[in-house]
């Protein structure tokens, strides 16, 4: 199965250059989105800190991934893409991509997020396989747990060796240059 996750028609926002953005992931079958407001909900803070032009890609809810059986796909919340070249205002040539999944629970949720991003990032590079980025990221977050006790390092190792990517688990995006 070969998804187009860089569809324009999956493009739902505008490409926006805000310093701080938050990402919302509303109930039900709605896709998750950003705002430049910090209101009541917030599922985790973007950190643009260079203002780079970059725009969410909502994925659950608003890109079609379906089984070979036809149900749905595991899959994660969205994504960034993101460029530091400052007159790429479409962003047709993404210099990076970050994967968000975003929680709400109290425990056993890393595990759950990790397999969600991993199957999402697997099924991105074999849909894409000539697509190179320069950054590769993958977020796992929980506004109920910023903060954790104990390293994820091995999880952390396991899913770059694994996937290509750079797992982070923490309540902040940030967007490198």
């Amino acid at each position: 199965m070969t998804v187009n996750f860089l569809d324009h028609r999956h493009r739902l926002e505008a490409v926006k250059r805000d310093i701080c953005l938050y990402l919302y992931d509303p109930a039900g079958n709605v896709p998750a989105y950003t705002s430049n407001a910090k209101i009541d909900g917030w599922a985790a803070q973007v950190d643009n800190a260079q203002g780079l032009p970059l725009q969410f890609v909502p994925v659950d809810n608003n890109i079609p991934i379906l089984r070979p059986d036809g149900s749905t796909g595991s899959r994660c919340d969205g994504m960034f893409l993101y460029t530091a070249d400052m007159a790429d205002t479409d962003l047709d040539h993404p210099q990076g991509i970050a994967f968000v999944e975003l929680k709400d629970e109290k425990e056993n949720w890393v595990s759950h997020a990790v397999d969600q991003l991993r199957t999402t990032v697997t099924l991105f590079k074999a849909s894409h396989p000539g697509v190179m980025f320069r950054w590769r990221y993958a977020y796992a977050a929980n506004r109920r747990r910023p903060k954790f006790h104990f390293s994820h390092k091995d999880c952390m190792h396991q899913f770059r060796n694994s996937t290509g990517f750079r797992l982070l688990i923490q309540d902040v995006v940030r967007i490198p240059k």
